[in-house]
């Protein structure tokens, strides 16, 4: 089982001027290397809204459009 961190930042600009806005954060393991191709979702049990997307090459990953609410946010990756 891999360990990582995974760090989210979300733009507040966005929500108050649209309704949603955008999710993004990079996945680092242990060392603090970037984790490349690690599933990230964010989802709304309650709305339903649910997305999945991969990290990039430096780990990072984003979410745009995000309508305004509480979301879960886990990512996942195998060892390599």
């Amino acid at each position: 089982m891999a360990a990582f961190l995974l760090t989210a930042a979300t733009s507040p600009v966005s929500v108050a001027q649209s309704g949603s806005g955008t999710v993004r954060g990079t996945i680092l393991d242990p060392s603090g290397a970037a984790v490349k191709g690690a599933t990230v979702e964010i989802q709304n049990p309650v709305s339903q809204y649910s997305r999945t997307t991969e990290t990039d090459d430096q780990g990072r990953f984003e979410f745009v459009n995000v309508p305004f609410n509480n979301h879960h946010t886990a990512a996942s990756a195998s060892e390599r």
